[in-house]
């Protein structure tokens, strides 16, 4: 309704005029406040809404007092100085819907203060005046300030009100104020202030949730093509505002675009690419909370908003199932319901006004998704506000207008019409630039034709606002799907107190139906139309035009149905389904200008054929549905058979020939319907399908059965009071007479069937009344059921409807209770203590008398009898009894075995200290103590077991053996098994088993003797004793004993090792048989004698070397480089770099190899060492989607990096894969090969998967490649199923390949296969393919060529884990065996297999599970000699790769040990340089102990010791000897000085010490003590013998004396003359030095 003058006419009633435009302008200048000053407004007046006064509005009137309210001036004159510039027209509340008396008070409020109602208030609590206090709004003419603010919080406090505790919002888009918690005593006070000009009642806010529909031509089928998402549109680069019940955006559909993340502990922020880039809670307490950052991320407790979200613009997790109509869109959460579901308009405007003032606000994440484009809202008001017949509102709510406003700032908003199954359109859907949406029902195929509109859709058209745009009115706009839609479902509650924290949703799915799913689809859908629209440039971001651009195209192509209501520019609107069911393909060709729009069906109503003319006879009959023979009993109707509304029959019959009629050339139907126009007018008949020709049956010439399909339609729906149908048929004979029209008629019926209680949203517990509504045709029955149980009757309360009745079931009466009346009220008692706690999925459906199964209505229902509690529970059905990893069936006593289970607290608390214990016929085995175990928390259990006692064993886990954990439920804490355990033969049994043969050194060498270490098995329960065990050596001559050994002892079910000495004379096989006997009784002499072969060979291997990574790194490839090498870890999906120097020590490189690794790597080394290398990555491309390809680098030693290739053409990850790669070199030329699917090929949607080859030679750029797409193209092979494939070059162009496809064609069981094929390298279709193993895998191969010959030498698995054998053949280019040569070797639990390529033939290495566990095993295959030898075991542990250099002699193989990860090396002695081997490793292998770290360290150890302690022995000798002499040094030391001056005092007599000349330089004091006299006296006399003649050296003596203390004095307290007699050098020297060497010649002097 447009803006209307109300002028005064003699206090009779106004006229309504409309207000020119001009005038509007004038009332908006006088209006202006930025003066300062109020305004006036003169023109406007009011006049009382002519409705019809039995409305119940004026029954109960506004009273003040005792009295009514005196009408009020609702055109304020003066505006307060500090109101704000108004956002909305004028005058728009005199034309607000639920206000019929035009008194300014909503009509509902009216009621509640008569005390005729309560309040519907979501957040109500008791007010003051003792009443449920009510949520309103209050409106303005202007944009209330301050002044308006605390007029309004006077009258409010005056009431009780409390505004800490309230909800208190002025709203920014809006002239009001919003609140809640007001006492209904306070209303009568707040319409009485002079400047509110109207009270409206917030609506309550609910989802819409009942039944719904399916389908769109927006993703690709296999029925429709060219869609938007095989255009590649997906919506890409806009914004989704989803305003619900929040949105639980970790779900694996909702997290990220690539859908590369399995963490949901994860924040959007801490992923790549996040789906969700803001948020609002506008649930929360106060109206002010949520921030313009959006940084508010609202959890979903009601589960209803994660599913729009899902449906909108889910990526549907990698497997790309349940993928949304954007999965390009990005996400922001806006909050505006509670867990509960439902909600008052306050949070509604909130979010509305949140969501428009951030119309345009950059999330900080990209570009791309900045601001809101669309509005999503699956929500409307709860119930009828005015009566049963209310058909909603005029969109002149709060919640419509803030609709306005949104979509002026530029945002579309898709709104749900509302599942009430009747003409409503209210809140947000009655919005004038709402894209009000219906749902169909699409009878769940994809097949449109079958559509149709759903029973529970709300029709339109809206209440008319009086402003001559008719187009405000038409809702719904369109119809989209609806039901059984399957979406991301929530994370349930792990606590049942409120707020406790929400468990992390994940990749779990559920179906939901109503409007509120077909109105995100519509939003997906327009998502994509915004993005190609902006891309060609036919629509503008934000733009306030866009919603009208939108609506027009979604009225010009969309799919019309039924028959017009309107036409509007020529295009029919309906009434159910707008302007048709949404066409995405359509749409797309209209945007791009090639559709000529939906096309309107043929009336229904009309046939084909004019009306058979009057006949005679009545020959033609209808067999089925039977005559209703419908007749009046007083005012009811009464018939045999009813037809049901909104169900389509076949309606068939035959033709009666009799020997008059002749044949049959023609018969024609008519159906009609009868109805009621109103109470008060007869019935009349309208026709549904006019006179037609139906299908038809002929027997020769004649015809002779007809059948024909009427679909009823549902008038119920469309306020048609349809009570019969009739159908009419009459046929034609050959002679151009009609027979009589046979008719018959049946009651038209109606089924409605709705569950009202439990209602979802709160915990359940102890005796519930299930209830509801239902009508029906000849009563009905009600059924029920929990998940996909049985359905069960339930036992209806009879309570004035209800009836018994009794049916034989299985020869027994049973006693049933149904409803006898057509329609009513139904309920039943359920006992919930009989259900287990959890939340459960109920079902509850009707079935009328006649048969018609009504809609099933599902309800999520949460059971909470038992207080919070952990349930640990098994996981599996039954353990899994392992031998070192591999399943077994049976084994004998006294083996060891692992006993596996899963264990999941299905509580909702934390378990703690949990006790497991393993019990063998109640006996305790195992045990052990688990900390802690969350609430849904998945536990794997590994416990030991070794069985002493044979037979059928009872084994069980126990849970919590002692019941220190109270559980809710403790009866689900044990898992048993009955495990047969092979009885030991009575007696002795000895045995060699498979692969219990060693050697010592691993790989003997010829010439050098070599230990062959046995491994016996007594299997027997007797001791054995003198065992003789012998080594047979198969020669030209046959077999020959070259070794014997005895054992004393072997105890029953034990083992132990026996070893034989020998020397072997040449390298090769050595093909060995060990015989073991004795004086003794064996029960199975078969198993005592066991042949296997030995490799001989000029290699050496060296001991392990530990490789320790960062926590979460594991090793994916090493590669040898000669002087180095390089190892490739991966964390995360992140591709790291080492290098491995010489000594086989890491150092980290400074780059990465891949940051977004898609798991796919391979390469090939060159002569230069330089290592190629081909990978899988992803890649964020422009439009923001995660894409993959393969790319190729090298790399050499020092991790430097050539610049990256992308090889093949990028392809989305939810459409197709590249996996199993590999590549091969010859000199510069590489080719690469893998498996490649993509599910768009040929636009088929097939997944199919072919085999692709790249070619390039020496390649620097992407544009090197050749790519041959398809060399083997339609496998049968699932992603990730298949084993990486083997390529290598032939001779000349020739390329050969083994890779895998399933096979079922021996056994019928599918399986994969291995196959060989060979083509020329630009062959498209390769044409020659082999199978050549059955249920094969983990395929090596190396193709030599020798004389332009081919040799294939190829190694692969065959059978299970449990009876894998390893295949060696070598074949020629057909793949066929030369001389013979395929063999195959037991290797039980193998798991890897690597081949190495040296000059001297195929190294091949593998791992098996032997007796003692995992092992590698090691063999060569001698191409030139034709010879195979597999068999010497290397190291415990499991093979992970190996690799080896062209111009290198070492093979570095990587494994597990039970230390982790380590590296040995095997080394081709011949071949090796100085730089193969370490020192270390040279020395290990001279001790014999290059395989025995432990000996080696023991060793070394002992030589160190012994080592330190002589060092010791010597230091402490030495350090003796230097004390000694120290001593003896500072006992003679001299402290004088020698001058060298020729003016000397002449000191020296004659009785002087003489100084002469001797050899040594020792320095001695000369004292005259008399104990020491004699001894003094010797040595100068042993001196005087050695003394040189006078000649030589001069003698002086030097008068000495002694004091009174024998202490010896110099005459002169001076140094003495020396002359020297050699060189005549004059110097002093201190008297008491009797030897002294000459300063000037050396020449020793000795003098006394």
């Amino acid at each position: 309704m447009e803006l209307n003058d109300r002028l005064p006419c003699d206090g009779q009633k106004a006229m309504r005029i409309s207000i020119t435009p001009i005038f509007i302008v004038i009332l908006m200048l006088v209006f202006d406040l930025s003066a300062g000053v109020g305004g006036q407004i003169y023109g406007l007046t009011q006049e009382s809404n002519s409705l019809d006064e039995n409305k119940d509005v004026y029954k109960f009137p506004l009273m003040c007092g005792e009295d009514i309210c005196e009408d009020k001036n609702r055109l304020p004159l003066n505006t307060p100085i500090d109101a704000g510039v108004p956002t909305q027209d004028y005058g728009w509340w005199l034309e607000y819907w639920l206000d019929f008396d035009d008194n300014g008070m909503d009509d509902r409020l009216q009621r509640i203060i008569a005390g005729e109602s309560e309040s519907e208030s979501k957040t109500s609590i008791i007010g003051a005046d003792g009443k449920p206090t009510v949520a309103i709004i209050i409106h303005y003419a202007w944009h209330p300030g301050n002044s308006d603010i605390e007029n309004l919080k006077i009258v409010l406090s005056k009431h009780g009100w409390n505004e800490e505790d309230s909800w208190f919002m002025p709203m920014t888009i809006l002239d009001n104020i919003v609140l809640d918690h007001v006492p209904v005593s306070a209303l009568v006070d707040l319409w009485m202030i002079e400047e509110v000009v109207l009270i409206e009642q917030q609506n309550v806010i609910v989802p819409y949730l009942d039944k719904a529909s399916k389908g769109s031509k927006v993703r690709s089928s296999n029925l429709y093509g060219e869609t938007m998402r095989e255009l590649g549109y997906d919506g890409s680069d806009i914004v989704i505002a989803i305003l619900d019940t929040g949105v639980d955006n970790e779900h694996f559909s909702l997290d990220d675009f690539s859908d590369t993340n399995n963490d949901n502990s994860k924040d959007p922020n801490d992923l790549n690419d996040p789906k969700w880039v803001a948020g609002c809670d506008a649930t929360s307490f106060s109206g002010n909370t949520c921030s313009s950052a959006g940084d508010e991320d609202p959890d979903d407790g009601d589960g209803h908003g994660t599913h729009v979200a899902g449906i909108a613009l889910g990526t549907g997790d990698s497997d790309r199932t349940n993928q949304g109509y954007a999965p390009g869109a990005y996400l922001v959460d806006v909050k505006v319901m509670t867990d509960a579901g439902g909600t008052n308009s306050q949070s509604i405007l909130q979010g509305i006004q949140w969501a428009t003032t951030n119309v345009d606000t950059d999330w900080g994440n990209n570009k791309s998704s900045n601001g809101i484009d669309i509005m999503s809202m699956s929500f409307g008001s709860s119930s009828n506000p005015v009566g049963e017949d209310d058909a909603g509102d005029s969109g002149t709510s709060a919640e419509a207008t803030a609709v306005n406003q949104a979509a002026e700032a530029g945002i579309v908003c898709i709104a749900a019409i509302g599942n009430d199954g009747q003409r409503r359109v209210t809140s947000v859907g009655a919005a004038d630039s709402a894209i009000t949406v219906g749902a169909i029902d699409d009878r769940n195929t994809i097949d449109r034709q079958d559509d149709d509109i759903a029973s529970y859709s709300n029709s339109g058209p809206r209440e008319a606002d009086d402003d001559d745009d008719i187009k405000d009115e038409l809702k719904p706009w369109v119809v989209a799907p609806g039901s059984g839609i399957t979406s991301a479902e929530n994370a349930q509650s792990s606590s049942i107190i409120p707020g406790s924290e929400n468990n992390r949703a994940d990749d779990e799915y559920t179906s939901k139906d109503g409007t509120s799913m077909s109105t995100p689809a519509v939003a997906g859908l327009v998502a994509i139309m915004l993005q190609v629209g902006i891309q060609e440039g036919l629509i503008e971001e934000k733009s306030s035009e866009n919603t009208e651009i939108i609506k027009d195209y979604l009225m010009k192509y969309s799919e019309k149905r039924s028959s017009a209501t309107q036409t509007i520019d020529g295009y029919s609107w309906n009434n159910e389904y707008g302007f048709g069911i949404i066409d995405g393909k359509e749409i797309l060709k209209g945007m791009f200008g090639d559709s000529t729009g939906g096309s309107d069906p043929v009336d229904p109503g009309t046939g084909n054929e004019t009306a058979p003319p009057p006949g005679s006879g009545n020959w033609v009959e209808i067999e089925s549905p039977e005559n209703g023979e419908c007749q009046y009993d007083q005012d009811e109707l009464v018939c045999k058979s009813w037809l049901i509304e909104g169900e389509t029959y076949r309606i068939r019959g035959n033709i009666d020939q009799g020997e008059s009629n002749g044949s049959i050339d023609e018969v024609l139907v008519q159906i009609t319907y009868k109805f009621k126009p109103s109470d008060d007018q007869p019935a009349k008949e309208e026709i549904l399908i006019g006179w037609h020709t139906p299908e038809l049956t002929l027997t020769g010439q004649s015809i002779t059965n007809w059948t024909t399909t009427a679909k009823i339609p549902e008038f119920t729906d469309d306020e048609i009071d349809a009570t019969q149908l009739f159908v009419r048929v009459a046929a034609k004979n050959e002679f151009e007479q009609w027979s009589n029209i046979t008719k018959n008629n049946y009651g038209i019926g109606h089924i409605d069937f709705s569950l009202e209680s439990p209602s979802g949203q709160n915990e359940i517990s102890g005796i519930v009344d299930v209830m509801g509504k239902w009508e029906s045709v000849d009563g009905c029955t009600v059924q029920w059921r929990l998940g996909t149980d049985e359905w069960e009757d339930a036992i209806i309360k009879l309570n004035g409807n209800g009836y018994t009745y009794t049916v034989i079931e299985n020869g027994r009466n049973v006693e049933k209770t149904g409803m006898i009346e057509n329609s009513g009220e139904w309920s039943f008692d359920w006992d919930t203590n009989k259900i287990e706690d959890g939340t459960h999925r109920m079902s509850v459906r009707s079935i009328s008398g006649n048969g018609v199964i009504s809609d099933e209505i599902r309800q999520q229902i949460t059971i909470d009898n038992i207080p919070p509690s952990p349930d640990l529970m098994f996981r599996s059905s039954a353990l899994s009894i392992e031998e070192y990893g591999i399943p077994v069936t049976d084994v004998y006593v006294n083996t060891f075995l692992e006993i596996r289970g899963t264990i999941r607290n299905t509580g909702d608390m934390a378990a703690y200290d949990v006790g497991i214990i393993l019990e063998e016929e109640g006996a305790r085995r195992d045990e052990y103590v688990i900390p802690q175990i969350n609430s849904g928390e998945i536990i794997d259990l590994v416990l030991y077991w070794n069985p002493a006692i044979s037979g059928d064993r009872d084994i069980e886990i126990i849970i919590d053996p002692i019941n220190t954990v109270e559980e809710s439920d403790e009866t689900n804490n044990k898992l048993s098994n009955n495990f047969y355990i092979v009885p030991r033969p009575n007696g002795i049994d000895l045995a060699i088993r498979e692969n219990a043969v060693k050697t010592i050194p691993e790989i003997p060498r010829p010439d050098e003797q070599v230990i062959i270490d046995v491994r016996i098995d007594n299997l027997g329960s007797s001791d054995a004793y003198d065992i003789e065990g012998f080594v047979e050596i198969k020669t030209d001559k046959g077999w020959q004993k070259v070794a014997t050994n005895q054992i004393a002892r072997i105890v029953g079910q034990g083992s132990i090792q026996i070893s034989f000495l020998h020397i072997p004379n040449e390298s090769g096989i050595l093909e060995v048989r060990i015989n073991i006997g004795g004086e003794i009784s064996d029960v199975n002499w078969e198993n005592n004698i066991f042949e296997t072969y030995i490799l001989v060979d000029k290699t050496t291997l060296t001991g392990p070397r530990n490789l320790n990574f960062k926590v979460g790194e594991v090793p994916i490839k090493i590669i040898d480089l000669e002087d180095g090498g390089i190892v490739i870890t991966e964390k995360e999906n992140e591709l790291y770099l080492y290098k491995l120097t010489e000594s086989k020590n890491l150092v980290s490189c400074n780059n990465i190899l891949e940051e977004m690794w898609a798991g796919e790597i391979t390469f090939q080394v060159n002569e230069d060492n330089i290592a190629h290398l081909v990978w899988s990555r992803r890649y964020l491309d422009n439009n923001g989607y995660y894409k993959q390809t393969l790319t190729y680098s090298s790399i050499d030693t020092a991790c430097q990096m050539t610049p990256i290739q992308d090889l093949m053409p990028p392809i989305l990850l939810s459409d197709g894969k590249y996996w199993g790669i590999d590549i091969d070199m010859r000199n510069t030329e590489i080719i690469i090969s893998g498996y490649y699917q993509d599910i768009f090929t040929g636009g088929t949607f097939q997944k199919q998967t072919d085999i692709f080859l790249l070619y390039s030679d020496n390649p620097t750029s992407s544009t090197d490649w050749t790519l041959t797409s398809k060399i083997i193209s339609d496998l049968d092979i699932m992603t990730n199923s298949a084993d990486s494939l083997e390529i290598e070059f032939g001779f000349n162009e020739q390329i050969h390949i083994l890779y895998q496809e399933n096979r079922d064609d021996s056994s019928g069981i599918e399986r994969l296969g291995l196959w060989y094929a060979h083509g020329d390298l630009n062959e498209p279709d390769w044409t020659f393919k082999k199978a050549v193993g059955d249920e094969a895998g983990l395929a090596e191969m190396v193709v030599i060529i020798e004389d332009e010959e081919e040799k294939i030498i190829a190694v692969w698995r065959e059978g299970n884990l449990q009876e894998s054998e390893i295949v060696c053949i070598i074949a020629d280019s057909s793949f066929r065996p030369i001389n013979n040569q395929e063999e195959r070797f037991y290797a039980r639990g193998l798991r890897n297999i690597n081949t190495i390529e040296t000059n001297r033939g195929i190294q091949l290495y593998f791992d098996v599970v032997g007796p003692n566990g995992p092992q590698i095993q090691y063999g060569l295959i001698n191409f030139e000699e034709e010879w195979l030898g597999i068999s010497n075991r290397l190291n415990s542990g499991q093979l992970h790769t190996s690799t080896k250099s062209p111009s290198s002699s070492e093979t570095l193989i990587l494994h597990t040990s039970p230390n982790g990860w380590q590296i040995r090396s095997l080394i081709d002695d011949d071949a090796r340089n100085s730089n193969d081997i370490s020192v270390i490793d040279w020395i290990k292998i001279k001790l014999g102990l290059a395989n025995n770290d432990q000996e080696f360290r023991i060793l070394v150890v002992g030589v160190s010791i012994t080592v330190l302690l002589l060092c010791a022995i010597i230091m402490v000798t030495l350090s003796v000897q230097g004390i000694r002499w120290a001593g003896d040094k500072r006992r003679k030391k001299s402290s004088g000085t020698v001058i060298l001056e020729d003016d000397l005092i002449e000191v020296i007599d004659d009785s002087d010490i003489k100084i002469q000349n001797i050899e040594i330089d020792l320095i001695e004091l000369v004292t005259d003590n008399k104990d020491n006299k004699s001894s003094i006296q010797n040595r100068r006399n042993r001196r005087n013998s050695r003394t040189p003649t006078e000649d030589e050296n001069s003698i002086y003596e030097v008068s000495i004396t002694e004091d009174n203390n024998n202490n010896i004095k110099t005459d002169l307290n001076l140094n003495k003359e020396i002359i020297c007699s050699s060189c005549n050098a004059r110097f002093e020297a201190p008297i008491e030095v009797s030897i002294i060497k000459c300063p000037v010649c050396e020449k020793i002097i000795n003098w006394r």
